[in-house]
C-alpha cells in the first residue's frame, strides 16, 4: 500500500476536501455580487464576515480546516521573511499548513466531546 497524506488523509478523503472546498469558493463566487451591491450600504469588512459566517455554518470542516491553513501560510510567511539571509521554504509552509488543518480537523471532533464530558467538574473543584 502506498502511503499518502502524512498516512493520515488518504487520495478519497483529499478529493472529497478538493470537492467541498471548491463548493465554498463557488458559494462565495456565487454571493460576491451581494457583497459588491451591499457595499455601498455597510462595510466591506461586515459583509465578508457575514458570508465567512454561513459558509462556517454550511460547511464547518473545511472551513475552519482552510481558515487554519491560511493563516498557519501567512503567520509562516511572515516568519520567514524575517530571516533575511534565508530562502522562502515552501516545504517548510506546506507542513505548517498541513499540521494546522489536521489540528483544526481533531479540534472539530474532539471538543464537543470534551465540552459534553467535561463541564467544569475537573476545574476549581
Amino acid at each position: 500500500a502506498k502511503a499518502s497524506g502524512f498516512g493520515i488523509i488518504g487520495p478519497s478523503e483529499l478529493h472529497s476536501i478538493h470537492d467541498i472546498s471548491s463548493s465554498v469558493a463557488q458559494h462565495v463566487a456565487q454571493h460576491s455580487t451581494t457583497i459588491a451591491s451591499a457595499t455601498a450600504t455597510t462595510p466591506a469588512a461586515t459583509n465578508l464576515l457575514d458570508l465567512y459566517k454561513q459558509v462556517l455554518a454550511e460547511h464547518p470542516l473545511p472551513t475552519k480546516m482552510i481558515t487554519g491553513g491560511t493563516l498557519a501560510v501567512v503567520g509562516d510567511a511572515i516568519a520567514q521573511s524575517q530571516a533575511k539571509d534565508e530562502e522562502y521554504s515552501k516545504r517548510r509552509a506546506f507542513s505548517f499548513m498541513a499540521f494546522d488543518m489536521c489540528y483544526r480537523a481533531l479540534q472539530h471532533v474532539s471538543f464537543p466531546v470534551i465540552v459534553q464530558q467535561c463541564q467544569g467538574q475537573y476545574i476549581g473543584g
